[in-house]
């Protein structure tokens, strides 16, 4: 990603319960799993701090990609690919089906899985697909304000680790693949 300086985002969305909340008495700390975690010594509650998932994906028109500028925090103004939080009973397909035609007004088929991004410095795991679209052109629409396709090694700045990550697999892919024809 030439010229792009990411400034590292870590979401802030794990917080440690003070009180459990299942009976209100003060969490202790006690060793769960080969980890401390805040624990209820009258109920037996343990918190798990795990991460979110989302889902984003790559959209492709010829060698470029399908892009928005973002609306809201965190990280408004800077770039990434559709995609967000995955609701309770979607799958992760459903979810990147549902972002694209909320965020970007496509219409769009999953066609694979190319990895899951988890780990330091995010505390989300961020699931990526490739699809293409099949329905409607891309405007800005929920929680974007500009649209555009990109080559990945000129992408605009881009919001998250996850997005550069995600533009540097599938631009390696594509290099390897044409390499085999």
């Amino acid at each position: 990603m030439a010229g792009n300086t990411p400034q590292l985002y870590f979401a802030t969305n794990h917080r440690h319960y003070r009180y459990c909340p299942l009976c209100a008495t003060p969490l202790a700390s006690a060793i769960e799993g080969l980890r401390d975690r805040p624990t209820c010594t009258s109920c037996g509650f343990i918190q798990y701090l795990n991460p979110p998932l989302a889902a984003t994906i790559i959209l492709p028109r010829g060698d470029k990609v399908l892009m928005s500028r973002r609306t809201i925090e965190p990280r408004r103004g800077y770039w990434t690919l559709p995609g967000g939080y995955v609701e309770l009973g979607e799958s992760a397909e459903e979810a990147v089906v549902r972002e694209a035609l909320e965020e970007v007004g496509v219409k769009v088929r999953v066609e694979r899985l190319l990895g899951l991004h988890s780990g330091a410095p995010s505390a989300v795991a961020v699931a990526l697909y490739e699809g293409a679209i099949i329905g409607g052109e891309p405007r800005a629409l929920h929680e974007v304000d500009q649209v555009g396709f990109f080559p990945p090694e000129n992408a605009p700045p881009i919001a998250f680790m996850s997005t550069i990550w995600a533009l540097e697999t599938w631009a390696a892919e594509r290099r390897g693949s044409s390499r085999r024809r």
